[in-house]
Formats: C-alpha cells, sequence, structure tokens
C-alpha cells in the first residue's frame, strides 16, 4: 500500500545518518550490494565487507549529489555506524557522518 499509494511508517527506533562530501556516493557505491539511487530516490541495500559478505541492511536515499539519508535497523546504529567510520578513517575519504 505505501509503495502504491501513501502511508506513514514510525522510524522512530531506527538508527539515522546523512553521509556528506564529495566522496560520499564513491564510498558507499564501494560499501553496498545496490545501485545507488538518483537525488529525491530511495534504495533499500545491504551493507557489505571487504569479502563481500552481508554485515547490515540499510535504507539510502541520495538528498543531494554528495549526501546520503541512511536508515539502519533498530539497535544496530552503532554497528553500523562504526564500521562506516573505520572505513572513512582507513581510506582516507573525505566523507562526513552526521547522526
Amino acid at each position: 500500500m505505501v509503495m502504491e499509494k501513501s502511508g506513514v511508517i514510525d522510524l522512530t527506533p531506527c538508527g539515522k545518518l546523512e553521509l556528506r562530501g564529495r566522496d560520499a556516493f564513491r564510498l558507499l557505491d564501494r560499501l553496498t550490494a545496490n545501485e545507488l539511487p538518483g537525488i529525491g530516490r530511495t534504495v533499500t541495500t545491504h551493507l557489505l565487507t571487504d569479502r563481500g559478505r552481508v554485515y547490515a541492511e540499510l535504507t539510502i536515499t541520495r538528498l543531494e549529489d554528495d549526501s546520503f539519508f541512511c536508515i539502519t535497523g533498530a539497535g544496530s546504529e552503532l554497528h553500523d555506524l562504526r564500521f562506516i567510520y573505520r572505513l572513512i578513517q582507513k581510506s582516507g575519504t573525505p566523507v562526513s557522518i552526521l547522526g
């Protein structure tokens, strides 16, 4: 019903992060399994390890060319934040995380 018409979904317990920066697309493209959405669009995808294993599930909305709003499961916000933050530090990618 929500996908075809409209609806309200309570995302209060979910973790929310925003990734910004000129390399935010490149970072998320490397970390996720699906094609990233266009501006104003949303995709549900998996966050992948370096070995291609599923680490988490994210819903990603592209806000601007270099800004992405990510929703992660309730209770796993710090788990996923830590994973993304470590990769940013390791790679030196100029991306900021707001959350």
